[in-house]
């Protein structure tokens, strides 16, 4: 069954600083009508790496009592320290970061890390630096296939999503880097709207397939376009084809969380409601 889930930056400004309170925004999606949440990793705040165990346990007890499932792990930190960088200390970093990442995971009663396997260039800001193609590929590939090992030991998948570093943007290629990775735990988290502004979402999904194990939600207008701009529209009135993407997840049997995750850079008091309904609409669409 596909059902509805919130990802935690979309509590707004104080949530991408990881500073919003976790126990309270699960609160606040529950009575929203969300059923999960995905919640995010950061240096400091509410949640960080060297969270404890004791930590993790605890915020999963909560999520029992208030009744809303964690589903799922995610983590901007890589936009910072790239997996595929060409400094070898960074890239231990990394790894040490994403292995740290998959056991929190564990300890929060999911099995479910977003990873981003390395970055050529940052998607939106034209002047940032852009690294040779073939030397990340090489370089991300490695680290996920270290980072696999953890991962299997733990049984956390790790899912490596499409976002703007300018990498893996073909469905072939994409699925082809995981593949070469040669493990049954790394997968891939589908973004459709990352994919409207350099092609067609439903083209992802019949080549990925069963390696798809999460999905995020939100929508895009190649006019403005770019980020955030393009992002600034409600789910179902952008150029995502969300009718026939749910169509497609159902058609390869996919079970599981919807994940909105909407970057705010502005407070919003009614934004958890609203996008609560703009989901629940889309989701209408389709007969389970």
């Amino acid at each position: 069954m596909i059902y509805k889930s919130i990802n935690y930056w979309t509590f707004g400004p104080s949530a991408l600083d990881g500073k919003y309170d976790i126990v309270q925004a699960m609160k606040e999606a529950k009575e929203a009508g969300f059923d999960a949440i995905e919640l995010c990793l950061a240096t400091s705040g509410q949640l960080t790496f060297n969270a404890s165990e004791k930590k993790c346990k605890k915020l999963l007890e909560e999520s029992k009592k208030i009744g809303i499932k964690i589903c799922s792990v995610a983590t901007g930190v890589y936009w910072g320290v790239n997996p595929a960088s060409p400094k070898k200390s960074e890239r231990a970093k990394a790894l040490k970061l994403t292995k740290q990442a998959l056991q929190i995971t564990k300890w929060l009663g999911t099995n479910t890390f977003l990873y981003v396997p390395g970055v050529v260039a940052l998607g939106w800001d034209p002047k940032s630096p852009v690294l040779p193609y073939g030397e990340v590929y090489d370089r991300a590939l490695a680290q996920l296939k270290a980072a696999a090992k953890t991962a299997e030991k733990l049984g956390v998948y790790i899912c490596v999503e499409n976002v703007w570093n300018k990498f893996l943007y073909s469905p072939v290629e994409m699925r082809d880097f995981i593949k070469k990775a040669n493990s049954r735990y790394v997968a891939q988290y589908f973004d459709p709207g990352n994919v409207v502004e350099i092609g067609y979402p439903d083209h992802w999904i019949p080549v990925l397939g069963k390696l798809i194990k999460r999905v995020h939600c939100k929508d895009y207008k190649r006019d403005p376009g770019g980020f955030p701009k393009g992002f600034e529209v409600p789910i179902g009135e952008g150029e995502t084809n969300w009718p026939l993407i749910l169509k497609q997840l159902q058609k390869i049997k996919y079970n599981g969380p919807i994940s909105a995750e909407i970057i705010s850079f502005t407070e919003d008091p009614e934004r958890v409601k609203r996008v609560s309904k703009e989901l629940g609409n889309i989701l209408k669409t389709i007969k389970q």
